[in-house]
């Protein structure tokens, strides 16, 4: 029985890959890229369940190709790390840490004196940009990492889908809508599930057919693919973080929509610093391409705050020397 179990388990997950990369097609799979496994927005499933979150990828007019995978991940986080920083700094313990996929956040801090007196709502506000903020350089860090070929998940190389040119924006859009769902009380996963798809007609979402077909435009110079294999090679890379104007813009697939693309506002922590709240925010990982970024940022250890900018400088400049590739920043 456990034999036949394991060879069901097995031909399940071969299913869901291979389904979700055939051109055109919509699968369970767990992380796409943008040049393929596009799927029906009218059939995303409501946000909850990590066995739906790649229902795969969606095109927007205004806000370019859409990763429902990468808003569902970033979302999850963002509650996860608002609920842990909340419960620290309501309680004014010095630190809490979040681990996953071989590397640590650790938030630690230093309190006011008058920090009894602040309310408790000032706190949930606080404890809410936290949420955001680490959550989205968390996020930042994994494409980092997966640049120089960390094998974080299921030991594959991911290096094809770091920064492929979805990726950062839905992930800031899955911290931003996290927080919304938070404030809005009630459902968190119903919120999610009802701000998304207003948000994807707001931003002009497209039928499957038609987010193929523009896709396919870019054929040969965001992305290009040679069967029989159905890995793809992404040269159309999203560096953007915020770094220049504080907000990062989505890239759009030239042609088809003549407005200015959609803008977020990266994260910031402007309120811990109105009420005197000090935060420092480390990042370790156990991957030896951590050795890289330090070495990029100049660091020991990596403060996202004060070295992400110069680490995402260093990439965008090798990215730009690569045959084929092209960046956008």
């Amino acid at each position: 029985m456990r034999f036949k179990n394991s060879i069901l388990i097995t031909l399940l997950m071969t299913e869901i890959f291979i389904c979700g990369c055939l051109p055109n097609a919509a699968g369970l799979e767990w992380g796409h890229v943008p040049s393929g496994t596009f799927a029906d927005p009218d059939g995303l499933p409501p946000y909850g369940s990590q066995l739906t979150d790649g229902w795969g990828i969606l095109y927007t007019l205004k806000a370019g190709s859409f990763d429902p995978d990468h808003r569902s991940g970033t979302a999850r986080r963002t509650r996860k790390t608002y609920e842990e920083a909340l419960e620290t700094i309501t309680t004014a313990q010095p630190e809490f840490t979040m681990s996953d996929e071989g590397s640590t956040d650790r938030i630690a801090f230093k309190y006011p004196a008058n920090w009894e007196q602040i309310s408790d709502d000032v706190k949930k506000d606080i404890a809410l940009q936290i949420g955001e903020y680490v959550a989205f350089n968390s996020m930042v860090w994994h494409e980092m990492l997966s640049w120089y070929h960390a094998r974080l998940f299921m030991g594959m190389d991911d290096f094809e889908s770091a920064f492929s040119w979805e990726d950062i924006f839905c992930d800031l859009y899955g911290a931003k809508v996290a927080v919304q769902a938070i404030k809005m009380g009630g459902n968190f996963e119903e919120n999610v599930t009802n701000l998304t798809r207003q948000q994807l007609k707001d931003w002009q979402v497209v039928p499957k057919a038609q987010a193929h077909k523009i896709t396919q435009t870019v054929k040969g110079t965001w992305w290009i693919r040679t069967m029989p294999s159905l890995h793809s090679n992404i040269y159309m890379r999203h560096m953007d973080i915020g770094c220049g104007d504080g907000m990062v813009t989505a890239v759009l697939i030239p042609g088809f929509y003549d407005g200015p693309a959609a803008s977020l506002e990266a994260p910031k922590l402007d309120l811990l610093d109105k009420y005197g709240l000090e935060m420092k925010y480390t990042v370790t990982t156990m991957h030896s391409q951590g050795k890289k970024l330090r070495e990029l940022a100049g660091v020991e250890v990596v403060e996202p705050r004060r070295d992400f900018c110069k680490i995402i400088a260093g990439i965008q400049k090798e990215a730009e020397s690569m045959p084929h590739f092209l960046v956008t920043k």
